[in-house]
């Protein structure tokens, strides 16, 4: 799946090979994943069920996390001890939560044999 061209060009321009510099710091931009992502531009079109899985150390994603959980009228999950690899981190317990969420919204599972590392 490719990403649209907006967003590719607007993230290459804010984090790509030609992006300015930025801070080193992880707290630096706070919004920065709701500005970079037009988050709350596109985020009154989702009406599918959603559920919003955040690392509680995931610096960068947390501020985010609570007004993404209210405008979706999501389920939230913070994952103690969990940062922004969570995923790779955690394969099995992301997986989960995953096939929770799915199952919570009716989506029946393809393969009970699929590997949740992905390989």
């Amino acid at each position: 799946m490719t990403a649209p061209k907006e967003f590719r060009t607007k993230y290459d321009q804010e984090c790509g090979p030609a992006a300015p510099p930025r801070q080193e710091s992880a707290h630096a931009d706070r919004d920065g994943h709701r500005r970079l992502f037009a988050v709350d531009e596109r985020l009154p079109r989702i009406a599918a069920p959603a559920t919003i899985i955040c690392g509680q150390d995931d610096d960068p994603s947390m501020p985010s996390f609570e007004p993404m959980v209210r405008a979706l009228s999501a389920k939230g999950h913070i994952v103690s001890g969990a940062g922004v690899p969570f995923p790779e981190q955690r394969p099995e317990e992301f997986a989960r939560l995953v096939r929770e969420a799915a199952a919570s919204a009716g989506v029946r599972e393809a393969a009970a044999s699929a590997d949740p590392a992905g390989g």
